[in-house]
């Protein structure tokens, strides 16, 4: 996860400009990838960032902001490259704001950059700078007086047309201000429309947040038709993580119930007939906003229900898999062959089939796609090949954690937990597990609580030195 330079060796720099005279222009890119989002475009842009064009940096800081395995070092340095303190793209700021949103080891190293860009240009200038600046607010509010992003929100409230996101500026206003209530408002009416809103909120809920949210959630559901379909697709990710948690709950204090049993000599009492476990119920709930967002055929809500399906073997069968990502592959080719040799590999579907899993994994891997190597990975450790082998796992996982994968620490924070035919270190766990926390994994949270059980204060310092030696050496 290495910082990369914006300055291009010379070599390079002599390669990008003898590319042909026939690649496309900016304008040319742009509806190249308003066609179609996963359109390859990479090369033309890097040809355009040699040349200095500040839009082209902002532009490929995008594409390569929305790869899955990426550590962003050079997606900030394009940002930062492209907002050129202030004389460049604007937008770009407001654009690297967006990305520290996502990651807390980020956001927390660059509060003094953007400190100090706020003061490099007019925040009204226009709309466009006006939403940047809103976008830095919405991940620094603290940067901001409150007059100041009054001043500012009502000017965006007068000339937004769509898309706004005017209520979760107030509510964040409000929050800070320690009118909890009217944030409670704000934040609520977010949540129709605004997909950012959601974690907002959770957050904003604090220790009873695990409680509240899905009572809010169980509310808002029979206005599901008046929310947007990003915005149902993100509280049903919530409430997913919610129901995770609550899980873990429930086994730690299953493991305490029978340790006090064989320690008194007792059997345990039998769960009353019916009972139903409250992480169950709420998955339910989660799998039904999912599916609530899949019904407008919107992307990432198809993606999220396939991951509910493979998590939930019992409950879908791998027809019912196939024929989603059908539906996803009329959309996104590519990621839809990675998600069916995922679905190649389910032990409880009749579809499993993981020689031509493997099949899959090595084509996408020839392509250069990374997630073959997170698949080849995830074959290896349930055993697809063979045995299952998890040093061979390991490697991969690790590979593609110095590339700025913070999936792969949290894959290898599962392992060390309690992957099978290894031996489990629940130290190295926690500290893998903090660093995906850091880069953007929030369902790791989950696994730390876990572990956090099992862990002395002793073993916890251990975790969290590992964790600074991890940041240090890949120079994050």
């Amino acid at each position: 996860m290495r910082l990369f330079n914006l300055v291009l060796p010379l070599a390079l720099v002599g390669v990008l400009l003898s590319l042909p005279v026939q690649a496309r222009g900016l304008e040319q890119i742009r509806y190249e990838l308003f066609k179609n989002p996963q359109a390859d475009v990479e090369a033309d842009l890097r040809r355009l960032v040699a040349r200095g064009d500040h839009a082209a940096m902002h532009l490929l800081g995008d594409v390569l902001s929305k790869a899955e395995v990426s550590g962003h070092g050079e997606t900030i340095s394009l940002f930062k490259a492209a907002f050129d303190r202030g004389q460049g793209e604007v937008t770009a700021l407001g654009a690297l704001a967006s990305l520290m949103e996502r990651y807390p080891y980020w956001r927390e190293q660059y509060r003094e950059y953007f400190r100090q860009a706020l003061q490099l240009y007019p925040h009204d200038r226009d709309r466009q700078t006006l939403a940047a600046t809103l976008s830095v607010f919405l991940t620094y509010p603290e940067l901001f007086a409150a007059d100041d992003a009054e001043r500012l929100i009502v000017l965006h409230q007068r000339s937004c047309l769509i898309d706004c996101g005017t209520e979760l500026y107030w509510a964040i206003l409000a929050e800070r201000q320690g009118d909890m209530q009217t944030a409670d408002h704000h934040y609520r009416t977010a949540m129709f429309t605004d997909a950012r809103a959601a974690e907002r909120y959770y957050n904003f809920l604090g220790p009873q947040q695990d409680q509240v949210f899905p009572r809010v959630a169980r509310e808002l559901e029979p206005h599901v038709e008046e929310m947007s379909a990003d915005a149902i697709n993100q509280i049903g990710r919530v409430l997913d993580r919610i129901s995770d948690l609550y899980r873990i709950d429930e086994d730690v204090a299953e493991w305490k119930r029978r340790e006090q049993a064989e320690l008194l000599g007792i059997e345990l009492e039998p769960s009353p007939p019916g009972y139903v476990a409250e992480s169950e119920r709420l998955r339910h709930e989660a799998l039904r906003w999912a599916e609530h967002a899949a019904a407008r055929n919107w992307l990432p809500a198809l993606i999220s229900r396939f991951y509910f399906m493979t998590s939930m073997p019992d409950n879908f069968s791998g027809a019912e898999a196939m024929e989603l990502i059908d539906r996803i592959s009329l959309q996104d080719p590519v990621r839809a062959r990675s998600l069916r040799a995922s679905a190649l590999m389910v032990t409880n579907w009749k579809t499993l089939n993981p020689g031509k899993a493997h099949e899959l994994i090595q084509a996408l891997i020839a392509e250069g796609n990374t997630e073959g190597y997170m698949l080849l990975a995830d074959l290896h450790t349930r055993g697809g090949l063979d045995e299952p082998d998890q040093q061979a796992a390991l490697k991969l996982y690790q590979q593609m954690a110095e590339r700025g994968s913070a999936a792969a620490y949290y894959r290898q924070a599962a392992l060390f937990t309690s992957g099978r035919a290894i031996c489990h270190d629940h130290t190295r766990a926690y500290a893998y597990a903090m660093v995906a926390v850091d880069f953007g994994t929030v369902r790791a949270r989950g696994l730390m609580r876990q572990l956090e059980s099992h862990l002395s204060e002793a073993e916890k310092s251990r975790a969290l030195a590992i964790r600074n030696s991890i940041i240090r050496e890949f120079g994050i």
